[in-house]
């Protein structure tokens, strides 16, 4: 019973340790994209200020009054949503486990990230079928992961005057499990995730270390964000890999698996036709 009950209590520390090095990783993430939204901030505040500093002289105006009526609110309204994104993603919730539409939580990172990519001059692409891709997972959780590789792909092309990333959503199947026979019943549905970047790519010797707590190829990185990725990744049933090229890019490929409606429904359709 004592060897169970350290068992138990090892595990529980172990949880703890990846719950703090999820929460860095984050709070790191958080305080990149602030940075970034600092300076967009100030484009619609200096906008607020030259109206406002005009507004006594020139009230009487009609042309001034009805330009102030549509630039200051929508000014106002900008650097709203501006805070709202950043909030929402710093904001801590309990973990949980529910469908989630994977297209509209990339299309929601790429909003956070949207200064950072046209600071790069970086086309963004996204490649989805309009329906649903639901997967069950926590909805913060999987913020967190595509957040992090969407801002190492504009780290990797950082150095370039512009940039491609090409962000592809579709249905696939999950490989078997490692150590058991592949058979039918083993390939499960799932949603597949490609990001590929045009950056700097990565050494093919850094390749098997890239998911190693404390390795990192940046001369500033901590060696956690990919880390924690693949900690989230497993955590959610899926499987993340990489290939890369030095000088031409890498793409990163996650499976996660699919809810079992979405699963069903899959099936259905396949037998359909």
């Amino acid at each position: 019973i004592e060897g169970a009950l350290a068992l138990i209590y090892d595990l529980s520390q172990i949880k703890r340790l990846e719950e703090n090095v999820q929460r860095a990783d984050r709070l790191s993430s958080i305080g990149t994209l602030a940075a970034g939204m600092a300076h967009e901030i100030k484009n619609p505040l200096v906008s607020i200020k030259t109206f406002t500093q005009l507004l006594l002289e020139r009230y009487t105006d009609p042309d001034f009054r009805e330009t102030f009526q549509d630039v200051v609110p929508h000014e106002v309204d900008r650097i709203d949503t501006i805070v709202s994104r950043l909030l929402d993603f710093a904001r801590p919730k309990p973990v949980e486990f529910e469908p989630q539409n994977i297209r509209v939580i990339i299309e929601e990172v790429l909003a956070l990230v949207d200064n950072e990519t046209r600071r790069g001059s970086i086309n963004v692409k996204v490649d989805a079928p309009d329906e649903d891709i639901l997967v069950q997972g926590d909805d913060q959780q999987l913020h967190q992961v595509f957040l992090n590789l969407i801002m190492n792909a504009i780290d990797a092309m950082a150095e370039e005057s512009s940039g491609a990333l090409n962000i592809g959503i579709a249905q696939g199947y999950m490989a078997p499990s490692e150590g058991r026979a592949e058979s039918v019943f083993d390939t499960q549905p799932s949603v597949v995730i490609t990001l590929t970047d045009t950056g700097c790519g990565i050494p093919q010797g850094s390749l098997q270390d890239l998911f190693t707590p404390f390795f990192t190829t940046k001369d500033d990185g901590c060696g956690l964000g990919l880390a924690v990725v693949h900690g989230i990744v497993s955590e959610h049933g899926g499987t993340i890999d990489v290939s890369s090229t030095l000088n031409e890019g890498t793409t990163m490929r996650i499976s996660l698996p699919k809810t079992e409606r979405a699963a069903i429904d899959n099936l259905i359709k396949e037998i359909a036709s």
